[in-house]
Parts: structure tokens; sequence; C-alpha cells
């Protein structure tokens, strides 16, 4: 209702300002101004496969006459499709009809080499656009509309007009910027600034665009530029809004900033209020009530400026720039930002406190620092305030904003120009303290359902915001919203309790308590057959940009500030304990972080997420390195259980139960390993490898070391992770059940041979270093064979994770595989082909035992 009637008071003003210009601003009619400039080239022929408007723009021309105040533009459109004839009839020439006056020049149609005049003054309509409506500002633009009739295919439509006169509140100083390119390729690009010779107008290029010719008249210098064939430029999705790929190029007669900060403060100056006005009694009454303390003072004038005074303005002609004065604001009670920017300001002025307004950009974040100095830089006014040696950014159009007058949030607005102090831009910092904390409890019950508990708390920035949102809808409006995001994962959930809210507004913390009953919180799957409960961490997928690839030169913008802390738990049913478990995982970047850990805490599965932004972009150059990190988004957001009927999820009672059927699997395993080894230990060495005759090295010396040492390493790792992985226990063979990518015999399989490998890897390196010691001949075939066995079990393992299972595994599992192929190989090939090795394992089965024989008697 409050917006609505917002819209129906400027509707108001409109309707009145409208009638006002229908009596006083007619258009004009006349030929094209002599003092415009003739291009000397011509369009170039432009591909329309790059076009998907059904037209494209063989001439875009812009002219200014600076002395006679003058802008000129004339277009060019040819019509190649059907959908040109809707897209390109319609004619907008859009002006502040509190200084400009339009002239038409030309509206002609060429039709197979024929000139149609379709120039009819009296055919256009005028019509207040409000551009920036939407923001509560109501700027008394306008636009004369025109729809040209009777356009058919290769139609090409030539345009011409001019807008006379320049807003008086830059003191007949002049600034500009233009776009020499766009997204859909151009013709003929025509720029032309014609700057009297007493005026100095500083110029300059952006993105590689060129320089200007510049060219001397009698009483005039000219600075044109002409560009043919413009390719489209490709525009790069997330792209920040301060960041732009096209060329383009700024001019300016303000010759530093500080010229920019005079021109403001001339413009909006701090005013001094008469005693005994109703606003001079207020600023009276805070100072009483803070006891003259200046920080609480600070605290109340802030919040009465934020809240008490509407942002809305009125920015017609130079009121664009120029505030009303604090006396009307307090009267009317709404206001811009330059409005209530000056108010809090002369405010504070009263009882001695410094304050200066300041200049910034809500949108150009970045490369401020680039830009020639003009008010054109700018489009949005906040207050910077000092208090003894402490100076704060306040930034009066922001809401309810809870906490202490020093921990205010500040957006971050890159570089901005104090008006006090403009002999240079002052950077702003960084504020990132606002954090939401979110942490929903699955409730699992005996039926199937669960009671699901949804606490959130938000600090700092985040609290400000959403108190905001809060104030702004109704309590049913924001039930029914937060139901209807749970409703999308889970269809049959209804509310339990009503949302609860508390606001803890001295401190800056608001808390939402949401509780539901979900009837069925699992999905059937047909391929398993079993009950799948799943979560996505949605919460992040929203904030976190999906980009796809990492081409392009364009940053990679985020949303920020952004603090996540996210818990999800679920409770089983009776308080049936879970399997010990964690695993975690953290990337720091210099723009991101992320962090996931999943746990468990006795009947509680706990998976949590630390997600938050350092920086408000990702460089270009860093691009790869993010799409890399969240490639597998799916995977880190996504969270797949089963669930029994009763409301355990499947596995939790397993825990640590030994598996007496693996146990003496193993057991038989080994003693098969162990009949094979003695009956393998009499035989001779094959031809696999030449040794020699006798021992060449009767000292093991050389890369020997270094391989009985990774034997021994390599043994007691293979040893450590058999147990540590829990093959002997009855998890291992329940595990399948925590997911559906396979059927139960398949996962069998795989267990059974991962356990048979390691068994069959472990005694292997047992008995290899058991030759070693003795320098058996049969060492270097057999070591080359369990190498062997080592690099196609990995080989095939490698293969399965990556394919298969890289969704569930740890990150760090099929590096290890990885490294235990390379060791393989690298080992093999060196027993294979070393003369150290040849030369050192040389004794046969006899010689062992008459070796040992003789170190007997000599005992």
């Amino acid at each position: 209702m409050k917006f609505n009637s917002y819209l129906f008071f400027l509707f108001f003003i409109a309707v009145l300002f409208n009638s006002h210009v229908l009596a006083n601003n007619k258009l004009n009619k006349a030929p094209v101004p002599t003092w415009v400039r003739a291009n000397k080239l011509s369009p170039s022929k432009i591909d329309i496969k790059d076009i998907g408007q059904g037209y494209y723009y063989d001439l875009i021309e812009y002219q200014v006459n600076i002395g006679e105040q003058i802008k000129f533009f004339r277009d060019v459109k040819v019509l190649f499709d059907s959908n040109g004839t809707e897209n390109a009839g319609q004619i907008s020439i859009n002006f502040d009809p509190k200084y400009q006056q339009v002239t038409l020049h030309e509206l002609k149609v060429i039709r197979d080499g024929k000139t149609i005049d379709k120039l009819d003054v009296g055919k256009f309509t005028l019509v207040a656009t409000e551009t920036d409506l939407s923001r509560f500002i109501y700027n008394g633009t306008y636009s004369a509309y025109y729809i040209l009739d009777d356009l058919r295919k290769d139609d090409k439509i030539i345009v011409s007009y001019s807008l006379k006169g320049f807003n008086p509140v830059f003191e007949n100083k002049f600034f500009d910027k233009y776009y020499l390119q766009s997204y859909e390729p151009i013709g003929l690009a025509v720029v032309n600034y014609i700057v009297p010779k007493n005026r100095k107008l500083n110029f300059k290029s952006h993105n590689n665009a060129s320089k200007p010719l510049i060219e001397e008249g009698s009483n005039h210098v000219s600075y044109s530029w002409e560009e043919q064939s413009f390719p489209a430029v490709e525009f790069d999705e997330y792209a920040p809004a301060w960041y732009t790929n096209l060329q383009w190029i700024e001019c300016t007669e303000f010759n530093s900033w500080s010229e920019v900060g005079g021109w403001m403060a001339r413009t909006n100056p701090t005013v001094d209020f008469k005693d005994g006005s109703p606003l001079a009694l207020l600023v009276d009454r805070y100072w009483a009530d803070s006891q003259g303390d200046s920080m609480k003072f600070l605290k109340k004038i802030t919040h009465f400026v934020q809240n008490d005074i509407r942002y809305m303005g009125v920015e017609l002609g130079e009121f664009s720039h120029r505030a009303n004065t604090p006396e009307k604001i307090f009267n009317q009670r709404y206001g811009d930002c330059k409005d209530k920017s000056l108010l809090m300001i002369s405010m504070l002025k009263r009882k001695g406190i410094k304050g200066s307004l300041v200049l910034a950009n809500s949108y150009l974040t970045y490369g401020m620092e680039d830009y020639l100095p003009s008010p054109g830089a700018f489009n949005h006014v906040v207050a910077a305030i000092e208090i003894g040696d402490r100076q704060q950014y306040i930034d009066p159009t922001i809401t309810n904003q809870g906490g202490g007058i020093t921990d205010l949030y500040f957006p971050y607005y890159g570089r901005v120009l104090k008006i006090d102090d403009s002999k240079h831009l002052t950077s702003v910092d960084k504020n990132v303290n606002g954090l939401t904390k979110i942490s929903e409890t699955y409730l699992l019950d005996s039926k199937g359902g669960a009671i699901l508990e949804v606490k959130t708390s938000y600090s700092a920035s985040s609290a400000d915001f959403i108190r905001t949102s809060f104030k702004e809808s109704a309590k049913n409006q924001i039930q029914k919203s937060y139901l209807d995001y749970y409703k999308k994962m889970y269809p049959k959930i209804s509310i339990k309790e009503s949302l609860k809210f508390e606001d803890e507004f001295d401190k800056n913390i608001i808390h939402v308590t949401e509780r539901y009953y979900i009837e069925k919180i699992g999905e059937k799957d047909e391929a398993s057959n079993k009950n799948i409960f799943g979560i996505y961490a949605s919460q992040i997928n929203n904030n976190l940009p999906e980009l796809n690839s990492s081409e392009g030169l364009a940053p990679l913008g985020l949303y920020f500030p952004y603090c996540l802390e996210y818990d999800i738990r679920i409770v089983n049913h009776g308080g049936v304990e879970f399997n010990p478990e964690r695993e975690s995982s953290f990337i720091d970047r210099d723009s991101y972080y992320f962090g996931k850990t999943v746990k468990t805490s006795k009947d509680t599965l706990i998976i949590s997420y630390n997600f938050g932004f350092h920086n408000p972009f990702v460089a270009s150059s860093d691009k790869k390195q993010y799409v890399d990190d969240f490639k597998n988004r799916d995977v880190l957001l996504y969270n797949a259980y089963y669930i029994e009927d009763n409301g355990i999820i499947v596995g939790s009672n397993i825990s640590g139960k030994i598996s007496m059927l693996t146990i003496f699997g193993c057991v038989c395993i080994i003693l098969i390993c162990v009949i094979f080894i003695l009956r393998y230990n009499k035989t001779a060495s094959s031809s696999m490898i030449q040794l020699y005759e006798e021992p060449e090295y009767h000292s093991v010396g050389g890369w020997l070391i270094l391989l009985i040492i990774s034997m021994v390493i390599t043994t007691l790792r293979v040893a450590y992770n058999f147990f540590e992985s829990g093959y002997l226990t009855q998890e291992i063979w329940e595990s399948y059940r925590y997911t559906s990518y396979f059927p139960d015999y398949v996962h069998k399989i795989f267990v059974a041979s991962e356990i048979l490998l390691n068994i069959i890897l472990l005694m292997g390196f047992i008995y290899c270093i058991y030759l070693f010691s003795k320098k058996r001949d049969l060492f270097p075939q057999t070591m080359i064979v369990v190498l062997a066995v080592m690099f196609l079990s990995n080989v095939v393992f490698t293969f399965f994770n990556y394919f298969y299972m890289s969704n569930i595994l740890a990150p760090d599992v099929i590096s290890t595989n990885v490294k235990n192929i390379i060791y393989s190989v690298l080992w093999g090939m060196y027993l294979y082909n070393s003369e150290r090795v040849k030369g050192t394992f040389v004794n046969a089965y006899n010689q062992e035992l008459a070796i040992d024989k003789d170190t007997a008697l000599s005992e």
C-alpha cells in the first residue's frame, strides 16, 4: 500500500507537469544545422549473422556544439527481415523539458532507391518516461514518441534531431561520455565535439579507443571520431556492473577533482537553521536527550534522517544535482540522497559536529581512478562525519540500521570524493561484517516423515537488509514465501508453528524461527528401490554464479558482501546413533572461500558449510580457478542418504561391528598366500631378468637403499590403510546403501576385490622384504610382479573411481592412486634395467640354505 501511494503521488505530479509540457514545449522542425560536420567515410558492410533484432545500425552519429549548447543525433537503421519492421519502427527521443528543446531535422524512409519523407511533427506524442520511478525518483524526463507505419523489408530509416540546452546546475561547464561500440555491430560510428577556442575540453579514450582527429576552425576546435565496421562486442556473463569491454570516450571541462568538489560545495552548501524553527527545535531536543554526548546525538540524527525522511526525490532540471533546503525536506518528510545527506550534516552542524557531503557511485566500485574528473562520474551522495579523531561514512538512504552508531554498515562504494577534502579521491573500506547463520534440523519420525526446524540469525548488514524486507512485507506473505521455498523440495510439507521473528535492534541481530512438518521425507528411487533423502544447499547455490567457462576478459561479479554459516542436522528416530564419521574440505581464494564438513555426533548427522566473499569480484586471471573449484557444485552442495521406513538413516546402527565372515575370509587368503610363498620360495629364478652368476656387489648400496626404505614404508602404509578403512567391519559391506550408483552385488564385488588385492599386496611386500634381506635371485622378478599388481589394480580403481564414484570419494583418493601408479612404474623400470640389481640378487634357494647352515654352525 505504501508503494502504491508513492506511485499515485508521483503520477499526480506527472499529470500536472505533463499539462505544462504540452502547453509550452512544442516540437520544432528545421533543416540539419550547418555546423554539423559532414562524414568522410561510408558505412562498412554488416554481417547480419551477428544481428538478432531484424535490423542493424548502418550509421550512428553524435555531434555536440558546446558553444551553442546543442547535441545533434542521427542514426540510420536497415531492416533486413520482418522482425526489423516491428523492432525498429518506433522513434523515441528522450529529453528534459526544464532546460532542453527538441528540434526534428529528418525522418525518412529509403525504399528501392527512393526517399519517402515521414517527418510530421504533429504525429509525435509527448510521453512522461520517468526512467527512475522504480527508485522513487521523479526526474521529469519525457519522450517524443512516434510509430512509423508502412515499413517493409530492406527499408532504410533515417532519423536526425537536436536537443538544445544544457543543465544550468553545472555552471556552464561541459562533460560527457560516449560509447563507440555496442553489443551489436555498427557500420559507421561518428562522434564530434565542437569546442570554442576560449574553452578547454579534456579528452580520454578507454579500452583502446582511438584518439580524436583534431581540426581547427576560425573560432572553434573540432574533436572527431569516425570508426568503420565496429564488430559486435560479446557480453561477458556475470560481469560486474562497473566493468565494460566496450570502447568509449569521455571529456570534461573540470580540470581536477578539486574543481568538482568546489562545484558541489557551491551547489549544495550547508545551511544554518533559524532559532525557534521546528527543525532547530528538534535538533535541540535530540541534543538535550543525548546529554551532550556527540555519539548518542549522531545516532539519533542518523535514525531520524534514515527512517523518518522517506527516500523519494523530485529531480526536475537543476534539482537533478541541487539539493532542496533542509527545512523543505524536513517539512515534506521525503527527499533523495543529496537531500537527506545535506539535511543530516546541517543538523549536525548546529551542534558543532563536522560533516561533509560525499560523492559516490553505487555501481562503479572499481575503475574510478581512470575517469576524468566530472560530476558525471557519480550517481549518489552520502555523508562523512567527524567526531574527534574519528571519521565515519553514513548512507542516509539506508533504512532500519540497528546496532551501535559506530558499527553501522556502509556499502563498498570503492572511491569517493569528499567535498571538504576534494584534492583526490578517497578509498572506502570494505565492510564484510554481515553474517547469516542457518541451522536446519530434520527430526526423523517412525512414519517416514520429519519435523523441520529452521533457525536463522542475521547480523550487521544482513540484519539491516532482512529487517527492511520484513517491514515492507506482510507477515503472512513472508510465511508463505518461506513455505514455498521448502515446498519445492518437499511437496508434502505444512506449517507446524507460525513464523517467529525476534529483533535484537541494539545488537543488530535478527532471529527467525520456522517449524514445519514433512509428511514424506524421502522419494523412492526406481533403479535401487530405495528411499532417498536428498538435501541441496540452495542457499549457497543461489549466491554462487554458475560460470561454465573461464573465457573472456571480464572479471566475475559476486554478491558482495555475503557470509554464510549453514548447518544441516539429521536426527535419527529413537536416538539410534550414527557411525563415527568426519570428513572436511576447505578452499580459501583471494575473492571467496568455501568449506564443507560432514560429521556425526551420537544420533545426529551434521553437514556444515562455511561460504562467503572477500571481494566483490573474481579477477579474470582467477576465473579458471573458480570454475575448477565449483565445476562439481552438485557434488559439493547435494547430500543424499537412504532412509528406512522407521525413520533411521541406513547404516546408522552398524558402527564398529566386526564382520566375522570377513575375518574368516582374510585368514583364508593369508593362508593361501603363505602356502604359495613356501612353494614358490624353493623355485629358481626365471629368465625375466638376466642375473649375474656371481655377486658383483657384496653390499647393498646406491638406489637399493632408497628402494628398501620405500618398501618398508609402503608395507606399513598398506597395513595401516587396510585397518583404517574398516575392511573388517560390517559397515564397509553396508555402505553401498548410502548411494544408488550400483546394485548390492556390484558393490560387494568391489569391496571384496579391494580386500583381496590389499592382502596380496601386503603379503607380497612382506615377502619381497624377506627376499631382499637374503639377496635372493627371486627378488627382482617377484618385486616386479608385485609392482605390476599394484599398477594394474590402481589403474582399474582410478578409472572406476573417477568415472563412477568421484562424487562420493574423499578428494585425495584418486591422487593417491596416481601416486601408486607412478611408484610402480619407476621402481619396476629400475629393477628391470639396473646393473646393481643384477649383480646383487644372485643367491639361489640352495645357496640360501647353505648360508643359513654355515651361520648356525659358526654360532
